[in-house]
């Protein structure tokens, strides 16, 4: 899996699909990092998100000290990232690269306060999801969110028949540019609930096929 190619117009691709819905999905939880002190990103892209973070911390001066460990395999994405990144990005904000396939990370346990995946999970069969959301679940705190921007399925009318479309044409074009595994759209919602994780709080656009999540992890985690 590999997403070199795509950096560059990677944002005018969506931009062309989409228009501004996949950003606002990325953005919708911010306030979720505010008092945190140390968060962990996977699959940050081309460093949109990343890019609103610090100008929100700029914008409100903040004082917690916050620490981002970026897990992002594509050398592409890291350095289009880092052009839109000033140095220092944002008051008290640091972050650490960690150049390697998702699918290989281990976090050390309890060790994050914030879990941010963006468009990332649906990268992933269900075989690769039943083993991956618990390990990365296991780096989370207690009483930790877990915030993800993702396509999801909706479960009738229109919005089904408008997701479907939609989502054949996504894997089949992401299996060719960037050798995702993934075949069809996977709902993680039951290996989230598995390892010890509730849903908080949902927002959807495009009639659904967007939609923007966080998940707090409670007690009896696995």
């Amino acid at each position: 899996m590999g997403f070199d190619r795509l950096a560059a117009p990677y944002a005018v691709l969506e931009s062309l699909a989409f228009q501004g819905a996949l950003q606002r999905a990325r953005t919708e939880d911010l306030d979720a990092l505010s008092g945190a002190r140390r968060a962990l990103i996977l699959g940050e892209g081309d460093g949109r998100f990343l890019e609103a973070l610090a100008r929100r911390r700029r914008a409100s001066d903040a004082r917690t000290p916050l620490a981002i460990d970026v897990v992002e395999s594509s050398a592409a994405m890291r350095e289009r990232t880092r052009r839109r990144l000033p140095d220092p990005a944002a008051p008290g904000l640091e972050l650490r690269w960690i150049e390697e396939d998702a699918r290989g990370f281990r976090p050390e346990a309890d060790a994050y306060d914030v879990i941010v995946t963006h468009f990332f999970l649906d990268c992933f069969t269900a075989a690769t999801l039943d083993e991956l959301v618990p390990r990365l679940a296991g780096g989370l705190r207690e009483g930790g969110t877990w915030t993800i921007a993702d396509f999801r399925m909706p479960a009738s009318g229109f919005g089904r028949v408008h997701a479907a479309a939609w989502l054949a044409v996504l894997h089949a074009f992401f299996r060719r540019t960037a050798g995702i595994e993934a075949r069809r759209l996977t709902d993680p919602a039951t290996f989230l609930s598995l390892a010890g994780l509730r849903l908080e709080a949902r927002r959807t656009w495009r009639a659904g096929l967007v939609a923007a999540e966080r998940w707090r992890a409670g007690r009896g985690r696995v």
